[in-house]
């Protein structure tokens, strides 16, 4: 599993803690450093007023200071180019990686917008497979719910917070896409909106299951679901490779 966490929190000030350690290895390792929330610029140094060397890092670029709000108007191209923009400069002055703490409660404006968010860190997580990021994504519960806390968290491969959150995850890998966890009855239509934020691509799709611990039928009916669409967008042979100790089934006839 690559470095993508989802940090689940009832309380900003407790974020605000977990992003400034976080931020602070990330200096200790020479990585170039991004803090962002839905809060003015101002604020947002304030929070991390305990980090080493805030001041120089800001005035240096090494550490950039980013008001949430200002991407709600951007497609997802956009933040997708604005993302790969700053992990290449922070390669190109000579730091480690890019480190990234964002409160991602108000990025799409003031009403938290799953569907949108959830479309996000799918391509979030795909950009960050063979580049240098290490993301932590803060989301407030009391200010989004329990739903949509369970629909983010199923979407990092790993997870902090306290239940209830998704009882397994979708995640990117150099190879594709895995799933791990357990799904039962009634994740399994959550299963089937994990998988539904990849649009079809052309060549090849390989879900490794080898991580799941429990799925049943109405699990297996998601995968093979999504294995029919992919089939169908592509008018070419799709097989779904399940790990674990399960078969290599074709699309159809499962």
């Amino acid at each position: 599993m690559h470095d993508h966490l989802s940090w689940v929190f009832e309380d900003d000030a407790d974020f605000v803690m977990a992003a400034r350690a976080f931020l602070d290895e990330g200096a200790a390792r020479g990585e170039r450093l991004v803090y962002g929330a839905a809060r003015p610029v101002s604020e947002l140094a304030a929070e991390l007023a305990g980090l080493c060397c805030r001041d120089r890092m800001i005035e240096s670029s090494g550490l950039v200071l980013v008001d949430v709000r200002e991407l709600a108007g951007l497609a997802d191209p956009e933040r997708e180019d604005l993302f790969v923009a700053l992990v290449d400069a922070a390669d190109a002055a000579g730091y480690a990686g890019l480190r990234v703490a964002v409160d991602t409660t108000g990025m799409n404006g003031p009403r938290f917008d799953a569907d949108r968010q959830g479309g996000w860190e799918r391509l979030s997580d795909r950009l960050i497979v063979d580049r240098p990021v290490t993301a932590l994504c803060g989301l407030n519960r009391t200010a989004v719910g329990d739903e949509s806390v369970a629909r983010m968290t199923a979407l990092h491969p790993a997870i902090h917070g306290r239940e209830p959150i998704a009882p397994f995850t979708v995640y990117a890998t150099a190879d594709g896409t895995a799933v791990s966890g357990e799904i039962d009855f009634s994740a399994g239509a959550a299963l089937a909106t994990a998988l539904g934020y990849d649009e079809p691509a052309a060549g090849e799709f390989v879900l490794d299951v080898s991580g799941v611990l429990f799925i049943d039928g109405r699990g297996l009916a998601a995968i093979g679901e999504r294995a029919d669409l992919l089939a169908e967008a592509l008018r070419s042979p799709v097989e779904v490779i399940q790990g674990g100790g399960f078969e290599r089934l074709p699309a159809a006839g499962y």
